[in-house]
């Protein structure tokens, strides 16, 4: 089976704006899904909070991952301890935590719906023309597994077999129902988000 490659440009992204600022989507899952109903799988996207002070949307049924792609921001959950985030650092927690934020950033997300899919969220910094194998979970029956890798800095281009897509800053290739190990080639010096995403196909939509 040839893997399914799609090339993602900022103008593909659906962007909305919010008191605090601005979020740009970048894929979701399934793709005719809607943030606003809250009937999607899974969502990857970025955003620009420019208020010192907000309060994360409640996301009860869904786990999610952040990380910061400039500025610095200070999140507390639930009233609990304050951590502070910096630039391509990794934070998960649960959507239905009360998540209060200090600080301006522009931000990366990924949500995940509970009990329909897994997933995972890391940052690669690579030097110039340097080539990485991206581990990828073995092609089931009952699960679908996608990749999405966003450039945060530089250009690079990811390759599954024969099939391969170059992509460069602010710009994402997804892939999905591929078998062979992923290869990431950076073009210079870069910095790529990597989500994962393992969706259940019986899941009700």
């Amino acid at each position: 089976m040839e893997p399914l490659i799609r090339h993602i440009s900022p103008s593909d992204f659906i962007v909305s704006n919010w008191s605090g600022g601005t979020t740009s989507q970048i894929a979701i899952g399934p793709p005719n899904a809607q943030y606003a109903e809250r009937d999607f799988f899974w969502r990857l996207s970025t955003a620009t909070v420019k208020i010192q002070e907000s309060n994360f949307t409640m996301l009860p049924n869904y786990s999610r991952y952040i990380s910061l792609l400039k500025g610095k921001i200070h999140l507390s959950h639930d009233g609990g301890k304050v951590l502070s985030l910096s630039p391509y650092e990794i934070h998960a927690f649960d959507g239905g935590s009360t998540t209060h934020s200090e600080g301006t950033c522009v931000d990366f997300n990924l949500m995940l719906r509970k009990g329909t899919c897994k997933g995972n969220l890391f940052c690669l910094h690579l030097a110039e023309n340097t080539e990485m194998t991206i581990p990828t979970a073995p092609l089931t029956n009952d699960h679908r597994h996608t990749m999405v890798a966003y450039v945060a800095k530089g250009s690079g281009t990811l390759s599954a077999g024969t099939a391969s897509q170059a992509f460069f800053c602010k710009e994402a290739v997804m892939i999905s129902e591929f078998s062979a190990p992923l290869l990431l080639k950076s073009h210079e010096s870069s910095i790529f988000m990597i989500a994962e995403i393992d969706t259940l196909l019986s899941a009700p939509v």
